[in-house]
Protein backbone atom coordinates (compact mmCIF):
# COMPACT_ATOMS: atom_id res chain seq x y z
CA UNK A 1 0.00 0.00 0.00
CA UNK A 2 1.47 3.50 -0.96
CA UNK A 3 1.93 5.39 2.07
CA UNK A 4 -0.31 8.74 1.90
CA UNK A 5 0.68 12.20 1.03
CA UNK A 6 0.53 15.54 2.54
CA UNK A 7 -2.63 15.87 0.52
CA UNK A 8 -3.79 12.81 0.99
CA UNK A 9 -3.83 13.18 4.77
CA UNK A 10 -5.67 16.67 3.92
CA UNK A 11 -8.83 14.96 2.20
CA UNK A 12 -8.87 13.00 5.53
CA UNK A 13 -8.99 15.41 8.24
CA UNK A 14 -10.51 18.01 5.87
CA UNK A 15 -14.09 16.67 6.25
CA UNK A 16 -13.84 16.24 9.69
CA UNK A 17 -13.52 19.90 10.49
CA UNK A 18 -15.72 20.79 7.59
CA UNK A 19 -18.86 19.09 9.21
CA UNK A 20 -19.78 21.44 11.46
CA UNK A 21 -20.02 24.38 8.58
CA UNK A 22 -22.87 22.18 6.58
CA UNK A 23 -24.67 20.00 9.32
CA UNK A 24 -27.73 21.91 10.43
CA UNK A 25 -27.18 20.61 14.20
CA UNK A 26 -24.03 22.19 14.51
CA UNK A 27 -25.39 25.41 13.35
CA UNK A 28 -28.58 24.92 15.87
CA UNK A 29 -25.67 24.51 18.62
CA UNK A 30 -23.84 27.75 17.44
CA UNK A 31 -26.87 29.67 17.82
CA UNK A 32 -27.95 28.05 20.68
CA UNK A 33 -25.24 29.74 23.01
CA UNK A 34 -25.83 33.17 21.02
CA UNK A 35 -23.34 32.82 18.17
CA UNK A 36 -25.37 35.41 15.75
CA UNK A 37 -25.90 34.03 12.24
CA UNK A 38 -23.51 31.40 10.48
CA UNK A 39 -20.55 33.34 10.05
CA UNK A 40 -20.05 34.54 13.80
CA UNK A 41 -19.84 30.42 14.56
CA UNK A 42 -18.17 29.65 11.49
CA UNK A 43 -14.73 32.46 12.35
CA UNK A 44 -15.21 31.40 16.23
CA UNK A 45 -14.97 27.39 15.21
CA UNK A 46 -12.50 27.76 12.67
CA UNK A 47 -9.82 30.27 14.66
CA UNK A 48 -10.37 27.45 17.94
CA UNK A 49 -6.67 26.13 17.86
CA UNK A 50 -5.39 29.56 17.41
CA UNK A 51 -6.90 30.71 20.63
CA UNK A 52 -9.34 33.84 21.82
CA UNK A 53 -7.39 35.86 19.52
CA UNK A 54 -8.59 39.36 17.69
CA UNK A 55 -10.06 39.46 14.11
CA UNK A 56 -6.74 41.38 12.67
CA UNK A 57 -4.60 37.80 12.52
CA UNK A 58 -7.29 35.47 12.22
CA UNK A 59 -7.95 38.20 8.57
CA UNK A 60 -4.50 37.31 7.59
CA UNK A 61 -4.58 33.58 8.17
CA UNK A 62 -7.67 32.95 6.46
CA UNK A 63 -6.14 35.03 3.82
CA UNK A 64 -9.21 34.82 1.13
CA UNK A 65 -11.99 37.03 3.45
CA UNK A 66 -12.63 40.62 3.63
CA UNK A 67 -11.39 41.76 6.67
CA UNK A 68 -14.68 43.45 7.62
CA UNK A 69 -16.62 39.93 7.62
CA UNK A 70 -14.04 38.69 9.77
CA UNK A 71 -14.36 42.15 12.68
CA UNK A 72 -18.30 41.51 12.61
CA UNK A 73 -18.07 38.29 14.69
CA UNK A 74 -14.77 38.30 16.59
CA UNK A 75 -13.50 38.77 19.05
CA UNK A 76 -16.96 38.86 19.85
CA UNK A 77 -17.76 35.50 20.03
CA UNK A 78 -15.16 34.40 22.78
CA UNK A 79 -17.30 36.28 25.29
CA UNK A 80 -19.70 33.53 24.04
CA UNK A 81 -17.52 30.26 24.21
CA UNK A 82 -14.24 29.53 24.43
CA UNK A 83 -12.02 27.78 22.14
CA UNK A 84 -13.17 24.21 21.70
CA UNK A 85 -11.43 20.45 22.40
CA UNK A 86 -11.05 17.13 21.04
CA UNK A 87 -11.03 14.92 17.25
CA UNK A 88 -12.24 18.01 15.57
CA UNK A 89 -10.19 20.49 17.12
CA UNK A 90 -6.89 18.29 16.15
CA UNK A 91 -8.30 17.81 12.80
CA UNK A 92 -8.77 21.69 12.83
CA UNK A 93 -5.49 21.94 14.03
CA UNK A 94 -3.51 20.09 11.25
CA UNK A 95 -5.51 21.79 8.08
CA UNK A 96 -4.95 25.47 9.69
CA UNK A 97 -1.26 24.05 9.78
CA UNK A 98 -1.79 23.54 6.14
CA UNK A 99 -3.98 26.05 5.42
CA UNK A 100 -0.79 28.77 6.90
CA UNK A 101 1.93 27.25 4.25
CA UNK A 102 -0.99 27.57 1.47
CA UNK A 103 -1.17 31.43 2.47
CA UNK A 104 2.21 31.99 2.27
CA UNK A 105 2.40 29.84 -0.93
CA UNK A 106 -0.01 32.13 -2.16
CA UNK A 107 1.50 35.11 -1.09
CA UNK A 108 4.92 34.05 -2.31
CA UNK A 109 3.19 33.64 -5.51
CA UNK A 110 2.36 37.49 -5.68
CA UNK A 111 -1.33 36.69 -5.55
CA UNK A 112 -3.77 38.31 -3.15
CA UNK A 113 -7.25 36.71 -1.04
CA UNK A 114 -9.24 37.77 -3.94
CA UNK A 115 -6.84 37.27 -6.89
CA UNK A 116 -6.72 33.52 -5.46
CA UNK A 117 -9.81 33.10 -5.38
CA UNK A 118 -10.51 34.40 -8.67
CA UNK A 119 -7.61 32.10 -10.20
CA UNK A 120 -9.20 29.02 -7.95
CA UNK A 121 -12.59 29.65 -9.85
CA UNK A 122 -11.48 29.69 -12.94
CA UNK A 123 -9.05 26.68 -12.41
CA UNK A 124 -12.05 25.01 -11.49
CA UNK A 125 -14.80 25.83 -13.89
CA UNK A 126 -16.81 27.84 -10.64
CA UNK A 127 -19.32 30.00 -10.95
CA UNK A 128 -18.44 33.50 -8.82
CA UNK A 129 -21.80 33.17 -6.81
CA UNK A 130 -20.38 30.64 -5.34
CA UNK A 131 -17.23 31.85 -3.77
CA UNK A 132 -17.64 35.75 -4.15
CA UNK A 133 -20.05 36.31 -1.64
CA UNK A 134 -18.56 33.48 0.64
CA UNK A 135 -15.88 35.70 1.03
CA UNK A 136 -17.49 38.84 1.58
CA UNK A 137 -15.93 40.33 -1.68
CA UNK A 138 -18.30 42.88 -4.21
CA UNK A 139 -18.62 42.51 -7.33
CA UNK A 140 -16.46 45.64 -8.29
CA UNK A 141 -13.67 43.81 -6.45
CA UNK A 142 -13.81 40.36 -8.17
CA UNK A 143 -14.04 41.96 -11.23
CA UNK A 144 -10.89 44.23 -10.16
CA UNK A 145 -9.14 41.04 -9.24
CA UNK A 146 -9.51 39.59 -12.50
CA UNK A 147 -8.31 42.44 -14.15
CA UNK A 148 -5.30 42.25 -12.08
CA UNK A 149 -4.79 38.16 -13.07
CA UNK A 150 -5.42 38.65 -17.03
CA UNK A 151 -2.56 41.27 -16.99
CA UNK A 152 -0.41 38.48 -15.19
CA UNK A 153 -1.64 36.51 -18.09
CA UNK A 154 -2.91 34.04 -15.93
CA UNK A 155 -6.56 33.82 -16.95
CA UNK A 156 -8.03 34.16 -20.26
CA UNK A 157 -11.68 34.46 -21.85
CA UNK A 158 -11.48 30.52 -21.99
CA UNK A 159 -10.42 30.88 -18.08
CA UNK A 160 -7.37 29.92 -16.42
CA UNK A 161 -4.45 30.17 -19.06
CA UNK A 162 -1.53 27.78 -19.41
CA UNK A 163 0.79 30.12 -16.96
CA UNK A 164 -2.25 29.98 -14.36
CA UNK A 165 -2.42 26.31 -13.66
CA UNK A 166 1.87 26.16 -13.58
CA UNK A 167 1.26 28.84 -11.21
CA UNK A 168 -1.74 26.91 -9.30
CA UNK A 169 0.07 23.79 -9.47
CA UNK A 170 3.42 25.57 -8.35
CA UNK A 171 1.19 26.65 -5.48
CA UNK A 172 -0.55 23.00 -4.49
CA UNK A 173 2.89 21.92 -4.65
CA UNK A 174 4.49 24.37 -1.81
CA UNK A 175 1.67 23.32 0.07
CA UNK A 176 1.97 19.85 0.18
CA UNK A 177 5.68 20.48 0.99
CA UNK A 178 4.67 22.58 3.81
CA UNK A 179 2.16 20.71 4.97
CA UNK A 180 4.14 17.42 5.53
CA UNK A 181 6.36 17.82 8.96
CA UNK A 182 3.62 17.19 11.47
CA UNK A 183 2.74 13.90 9.95
CA UNK A 184 6.64 12.89 9.22
CA UNK A 185 7.10 13.51 13.04
CA UNK A 186 5.33 10.02 13.23
CA UNK A 187 6.23 6.94 12.41
CA UNK A 188 5.25 4.18 10.28
CA UNK A 189 2.73 2.58 13.42
CA UNK A 190 1.72 5.57 14.80
CA UNK A 191 0.62 7.39 11.30
CA UNK A 192 -1.31 3.92 10.36
CA UNK A 193 -3.08 4.25 13.90
CA UNK A 194 -4.07 7.93 13.25
CA UNK A 195 -5.17 7.31 9.72
CA UNK A 196 -7.22 4.05 11.43
CA UNK A 197 -8.82 6.19 13.76
CA UNK A 198 -9.86 9.11 11.50
CA UNK A 199 -10.37 7.29 8.46
CA UNK A 200 -13.98 6.08 9.81
CA UNK A 201 -15.12 9.24 10.68
CA UNK A 202 -14.09 11.04 7.48
CA UNK A 203 -16.20 8.47 5.81
CA UNK A 204 -19.36 8.72 7.89
CA UNK A 205 -18.96 12.39 6.99
CA UNK A 206 -19.45 11.35 3.33
CA UNK A 207 -21.82 8.82 3.69
CA UNK A 208 -24.02 11.74 5.77
CA UNK A 209 -24.15 13.77 2.77
CA UNK A 210 -23.92 16.68 4.88
CA UNK A 211 -21.18 18.47 2.77
CA UNK A 212 -22.49 19.61 -0.75
CA UNK A 213 -19.95 19.66 -3.81
CA UNK A 214 -18.91 21.96 -4.89
CA UNK A 215 -18.81 23.92 -2.31
CA UNK A 216 -17.04 27.48 -0.95
CA UNK A 217 -14.37 25.54 0.99
CA UNK A 218 -12.64 23.90 -2.25
CA UNK A 219 -12.73 20.37 -0.90
CA UNK A 220 -13.29 17.92 -3.29
CA UNK A 221 -15.52 15.25 -3.74
CA UNK A 222 -14.59 11.69 -2.30
CA UNK A 223 -13.34 9.22 -5.54
CA UNK A 224 -16.79 7.48 -7.12
CA UNK A 225 -18.72 10.33 -6.34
Amino acid sequence: MTEPGARDWWLVFEPVHAVVYFDDGCRDSMADIGMRGFWMGYFAGRAAPLGPIGPDVVAAMFFTFHPDMVRRALPDAWRLAGPVEGLWHGCTCLREYRGGGHVAALTASGLDGAEALVLFAASEGLPPGLLRPARGWSEGEWAAAGDRLRTRGLVDAAGISPEGARLRHSVGAMTDHQAGPPLAALDDGQRRELLDAVGPVTAAVHASGVIPYPNPMGLPAPMGR
